[in-house]
């Protein structure tokens, strides 16, 4: 396929409506080169992502909390745009070949997708795309990629039904995920990092297991209609992607093949404590 020419007027920023204003969009990625790959990547509050006046190396999406655009003036900061999940920065620089053009701090702790540089520029050149509609794919494509590790068996035309449900969540270190006690509502695959399961009974608090990316949990409270009978903690800065109990129980009705997964884990886990063996218990 012919490369078409870069025009940046095209990257002017655009506001996201509903995902039924990007059905074109979505439409024509059908016939566009694979998506490039995308890194995930975690900012506290108050850092700053990108330095005006520095080289553009990176386009950025926001997938959760919020970042301030800001011009650096020799006096004050003027506010130039807020931006949250689903819209992207740094384009500019990127498309024009100029060094950026105004500084992006985290307004709260953040959580970006980026793509480098000439992965960028070569994909960009295929597309008609507008820069917030490429980091809206780009982002839809993340969070499906990390389900599917977790669910190989689901059909990608099913996934892609129920992406809209899927909620791209961030913890820190020592953070509680699941609360033993609390109702079973959600369903989690761990998209990155690693969490420990913790039991309480008698007054005693035990590690059962530990679970690292590509593992899902919250299954069994769910599927039982019980309030979760362990507690999740973050061992490391953790991503998962959650999904509401509807429309996990939803996915199992239609998909056959993600049902017996979901059987098979419940079978072991199942099995694994009545052997005794320390993996996760019910969740």
């Amino acid at each position: 396929k012919e490369k078409r020419t870069i025009d940046p007027s095209r990257f002017q920023r655009c506001e996201l409506a509903e995902a039924s204003d990007l059905t074109p969009a979505i439409e024509e990625l059908r016939t566009l080169p694979q998506l490039p790959e995308v890194e995930a990547v975690a900012f506290p509050s108050g850092s700053r992502i990108i330095k005006e006046g520095d080289e553009a190396d990176f386009f950025y999406v926001v997938i959760e909390g919020k970042v301030t655009v800001v011009k650096e003036g020799k006096e004050e900061a003027v506010l130039v745009a807020e931006l949250g999940p689903g819209r992207s920065f740094g384009e500019i620089g990127l498309l024009k070949g100029v060094r950026r053009t105004a500084s992006v701090i985290a307004k709260t702790d953040v959580q970006l997708l980026r793509v480098e540089r000439v992965r960028f520029l070569t994909w960009a050149a295929d597309t008609d795309l507008l820069a917030d509609e490429l980091g809206f794919m780009l982002k839809k494509k993340y969070v499906e990629r990390s389900f599917s590790r977790a669910m190989p068996g689901l059909r990608p035309e099913l996934l892609a039904q129920y992406a809209s449900g899927f909620r791209f969540q961030a913890y820190k270190k020592g953070d509680v995920l699941i609360r033993q006690g609390d109702p079973s509502e959600t369903f989690f695959v761990l998209a990155s990092g690693c969490v420990e399961i913790h039991k309480e009974a008698f007054g005693e608090t035990k590690l059962e297991a530990e679970l690292s990316t590509g593992s899902f949990f919250g299954e069994m409270g769910i599927l039982n209609r019980l309030p979760r009978n362990a507690t999740v903690r973050a061992k490391t800065d953790v991503e998962v992607i959650a999904l509401d109990r509807k429309d996990f129980l939803t996915i199992l009705r239609e998909s056959a093949k993600t049902r017996e997964d979901v059987a098979v884990a419940v079978c072991e886990r199942l099995l694994n404590q009545i052997k005794g063996t320390e993996k996760p218990p019910e969740l």
